[in-house]
């Protein structure tokens, strides 16, 4: 069908002028590519049916344009399908908003699976990290454990023998100084420094006992005791402790 009536701004819109329009098939002022869709509305119009719908029409000088175009079937007196009658809106600012939302939908999208993966990433290499930490942490446990363990056989016996030899000095040795107060005076001495031993002996033991002590409250395995003590007797044993470290340092 030959165009027949086209108003100035259709005209300036695909930049012709009104009159070299006219008489011209509105197929030709469409790319190749809005043929087909041009035509199957066509066929809805020719069995009567009105029409909203968009389509790339072509300018004069070949630049396209996106249009949305209402259309409704036009009959003669007797009833006969005789051509359309369309209005076009010109939807080229809108098509390029929407594809600049597009592009900026796809970016964030982008961004947002990159995000994700790194994200993930993290996820895999904190989770590694904690596996390791675990590990190192049962390691550590069981390694203080261990030694612990080990170093309680060797203060038993200096435990035991420091006793021992302290009672056995006091019982058999000391008594032969006599009235030689140099030699009482050392002899007190040795018993003190024998006193020293044990008393520190039994403070690493109950250091190993407090090391063993955080691996049961790590494990929540720990019990509460609640004991009374004598604040002075641990002075005098602190200061027994130093005694001989004062003395080569005064």
């Amino acid at each position: 069908y030959a165009t027949v009536f086209v108003n100035r701004r259709m005209a300036d819109m695909l930049g012709y002028a009104p009159d070299a329009m006219i008489g011209r098939p509105f197929a030709a002022f469409l790319p190749a590519e809005s043929l087909e869709e041009a035509l199957r509305q066509q066929g809805q119009l020719r069995q009567g049916k009105s029409g909203v719908f968009e389509l790339r029409l072509r300018r004069a000088d070949g630049r396209p344009l996106w249009a949305l175009v209402s259309a409704s079937p036009v009959y003669s007196a007797a009833g006969t399908f005789i051509g359309v009658l369309g209005m076009v809106s010109d939807l080229t600012a809108r098509k390029a908003v929407e594809e600049e939302l597009r592009r900026q939908q796809a970016r964030l999208e982008t961004e947002v699976e990159e995000r994700t993966k790194e994200l993930r990433n993290q996820a895999l290499e904190l989770a590694e990290a904690n596996i390791r930490l675990s590990e190192l942490d049962r390691l550590k446990s069981a390694f203080l454990s261990t030694v612990s363990h080990e170093l309680r056989t060797p203060l038993t016996s200096i435990l035991g023998f420091a006793k021992l030899i302290g009672r056995e000095f006091a019982e058999h040795f000391q008594p032969l100084s006599g009235d030689n107060a140099a030699l009482s005076a050392r002899g007190r001495r040795i018993g003190q420094n024998l006193g020293v031993v044990y008393g520190e002996a039994e403070r690493l033991t109950r250091l190993i006992n407090d090391v063993l002590d955080i691996n049961r409250i790590e494990s929540g395995n720990m019990q509460w005791r609640d004991c009374c003590i004598d604040p002075v007797s641990v002075l005098r044993q602190a200061a027994s402790a130093l005694s001989g470290l004062v003395a080569q340092r005064p």
